[in-house]
C-alpha cells in the first residue's frame, strides 16, 4: 500500500497530465471543463483525507477522490483519438494508478463478530 505522500504525489501527477491533455482539446469545452475542474479537485480530496483524525472520515474522502479520479478516466477514454495519443496515454495511466492506489484505502475494515 502505497504512502500518504506517494498518494498525493499520484494526484499532483494526474492534475498535471490532464492539464496537458486539457491544453490540445480543440473542441467540446463540455469535456475541457469537465476535466479541468475534476482533476484539480482530487489533489484537494487527497489533501482533506490526510488531514482526517477519523479513519471513517479520511475512507469517505478517499472513496469520493476515487470517484471522481474515475470520472476523469472515463472522460479521458470518451476523448478518443482526439489529442495526442501519448499525452491521453500517460493521463489515462496516472489515473489507473491513483485509482489502484485508493482502492485498498476505501475498503472499510471487516467486522467483527
Amino acid at each position: 500500500m502505497p504512502a500518504r505522500a506517494e498518494i498525493y504525489d499520484l494526484s499532483v501527477k494526474l492534475s498535471n497530465d490532464i492539464d496537458s491533455v486539457v491544453q490540445q482539446v480543440a473542441s467540446g469545452f463540455f469535456l475541457r471543463d469537465q476535466l479541468d475542474r475534476k482533476s484539480t479537485k482530487v489533489p484537494q480530496l487527497i489533501q482533506q483525507g490526510l488531514r482526517c483524525d477519523s479513519l471513517v472520515e479520511r475512507r469517505v474522502v478517499y472513496a469520493s477522490a476515487r470517484r471522481v479520479t474515475q470520472d476523469c478516466l472515463a472522460v479521458l477514454n470518451a476523448l478518443g483519438n482526439t489529442v495526442e495519443p501519448a499525452a491521453l496515454t500517460a493521463a489515462q495511466a496516472s489515473a489507473r494508478a491513483l485509482i489502484d492506489a485508493l482502492g485498498p484505502l476505501t475498503v472499510p475494515p471487516p467486522l467483527a463478530h
